[in-house]
Parts: C-alpha cells; sequence; structure tokens
C-alpha cells in the first residue's frame, strides 16, 4: 500500500474532469461519487506518470479510466475515515463485473482530502477467481453491504510498486 499526498492541483484537476453537475446511474452515493472517482484516477495516473482517460462516450466512462501502457484500468475510489488495514474489503458493485478493463486499481481517500492510500491492482480475471459475492443487505460485523458487491481483500492485490518502471 501506497501512501500518497494529495496536492490543490490534484483535486482542480479532479474537479475538470468530475462532470460534478451530472449524476450518472452507477454512481451510488451521488454527485460526490464523481469528485471522489475523479481523485482516484488523479492519484493512480499520476503515479503511473499517465493522464487519465478523456472520455468520448459514456462506454468508454464505463469500461475503464487510464490506458497505461495498452493495460486498461479501472479505478475503484472509497472516501475513509481512516488509514486502512490490510484485511480492508476492496469491493466492486454487483452489476460491474462487465466492464471492458485488464485490472482494477483500489484507493482508498480520507474524507478531508490530504491523503490517498493506494491498497494496490489485480487483474479482472484474477478478480474474478477470487472476489467473493454478497448480496445486498448482507451483515459484515462492522458493515452492511447497501448493494450487491464482489469482494477481495487489500492483501489480495499485488504491490502498485512493482508495476511502474
Amino acid at each position: 500500500m501506497l501512501k500518497v499526498d494529495i496536492t490543490d492541483d490534484m483535486v482542480k484537476r479532479a474537479r475538470d474532469i468530475s462532470n460534478p453537475e451530472k449524476q450518472f446511474n452507477q454512481n451510488k452515493i451521488g454527485r460526490r461519487a464523481n469528485l471522489t472517482g475523479a481523485l482516484g484516477e488523479i492519484v493512480v495516473g499520476d503515479f503511473l506518470k499517465v493522464t487519465p482517460h478523456v472520455y468520448k462516450s459514456f462506454k468508454e466512462m464505463y469500461d475503464y479510466d487510464i490506458n497505461y501502457k495498452d493495460i486498461k484500468i479501472e479505478v475503484k475510489t472509497k472516501l475513509v475515515s481512516r488509514e486502512p488495514k490490510p484485511f480492508y474489503d476492496c469491493s466492486i458493485f454487483g452489476y460491474n463485473p462487465h466492464q471492458k478493463c485488464d485490472q482494477y486499481w483500489f484507493v482508498n481517500l480520507n474524507k478531508n482530502l490530504t491523503h490517498a492510500f493506494i491498497l494496490g491492482y489485480i487483474s479482472k480475471d484474477e478478480f474474478k477467481q477470487k472476489a467473493v459475492f454478497y448480496k445486498a443487505g448482507t451483515n459484515r460485523g462492522n458493515l452492511v453491504y447497501k448493494w450487491d458487491n464482489y469482494v477481495v481483500k487489500a492483501y489480495d492485490l499485488n504491490d502498485p510498486i512493482f508495476i511502474r518502471d
């Protein structure tokens, strides 16, 4: 897991690409999901030294966020109130397993947007093999899923430090 300082410039660039006036059906937490997701994309893009994908259509936006050396990356970002632990859930919504991406990257942002945590990445195929499906309403102790989710643990992810040249 990598801890990244979030700069004002990163937040500005995220705002520029976040479509704040729109609320897309796939965003279950409303308009704030646009900025959260965009900032996660900026964090991963800056780490990989690439610009997040500029979408030509809604379909492209749905399938992946970043193209890195011909690897289509979908970034999944969550707001958190504390630093993540290796046993934390990394999830995608139940309706998302058909995205045309090669890898999922998981990012947590602290709620005051001063730090991001790149938890790691996993290939789509490996995610499908390892993920456990939880129906909406499943109680996992300190968490009740509001929507269907496919879940792997943060410790199942690959360390991002090994992907960059």
